[in-house]
């Protein structure tokens, strides 16, 4: 996997992270918070997504993303480019809100 797809995955995913209604991944969270980033479980929440009307499209964009880039890594590599991403969002979160902590 390159760089620069691992870089934009991560940076789409703090981008979720960071929308008030996906503070644990909003239509993603199957997949970014509890790690199931099988193929059947990342096309479920694309799908999902789009038929709840709980999100907008920014939200909706966003998954689309995220899916999108996630379905082009290999499988063996998901787990831990996920993780990562996760890792990146929750210690930017820390640093950004230091007041709570």
């Amino acid at each position: 996997m390159n760089d620069t797809l691992k870089k934009l995955f991560i940076n789409q995913v703090l981008l979720l992270y960071r929308c008030p209604e996906c503070e644990v991944g909003g239509p993603l969270h199957v997949v970014l918070d509890d790690n199931n980033v099988d193929d059947t479980s990342i096309l479920w929440c694309l799908k999902e997504c789009f038929k709840d009307d709980t999100w907008n499209d920014n939200i909706k964009a966003l998954t689309c993303e995220i899916g999108g880039l996630l379905l082009l890594i290999p499988i063996n590599k998901r787990n831990s480019v996920v993780n990562e991403a996760w890792e990146y969002a929750n210690n930017r979160w820390r640093t950004e809100n230091t007041k709570y902590w």
